[in-house]
């Protein structure tokens, strides 16, 4: 409807309504209208915010993450076999430079933990995960500390 039209069927509602009345409905809805809209607008937002709020994709990354970091670990593969799977892991979950992402790497301190890797294994996982990553065996040992113990 053209905002031309619309002011002419208001018009024409007052008219036959009366003043009173269609003032109180008038308002009634405008306020329905904008509770609704304000209502719709939050609902959007938040949808919006939470699909592409780094917080919110990393709570199922990191369970990811973790998880596949313990299988791997409880399987015996390798560190080269390990690093191109986490590639679709993370694409799956959105992160597109999981190299430098510091959940990455505390995931898989987590994952390392719930596999129950202690000591000089521990020790060596860490070197051989970080890569060439100056930071990561800080974002592996927090994830590790984090990670309560089973």
């Amino acid at each position: 409807m053209s905002p031309r039209t619309s002011l002419v069927a208001l018009a024409v509602l007052t008219l036959l309504v009366g003043p009173g009345c269609f003032k109180s409905s008038t308002s009634q809805a405008s306020s329905e209208s904008s509770s609704k809209s304000s209502s719709s607008s939050s609902r959007s937002s938040a949808s919006s915010s939470g699909s592409s709020s780094p917080a919110s994709r990393e709570n199922p990354y990191r369970a990811d993450v973790r998880d596949y970091t313990q299988n791997w670990v409880q399987s015996g593969g390798d560190v080269a076999g390990y690093k191109s799977g986490l590639a679709p892991i993370a694409e799956k979950n959105g992160i597109t430079d999981w190299e430098r992402d510091d959940a990455t790497y505390e995931a898989i301190g987590s994952g390392l933990k719930k596999a129950g890797v202690k000591g000089e294994r521990y020790a060596q996982y860490k070197r051989d995960l970080s890569g060439s990553v100056p930071e990561a065996p800080q974002w592996i040992q927090r994830g590790y500390d984090k990670e309560k113990a089973d």
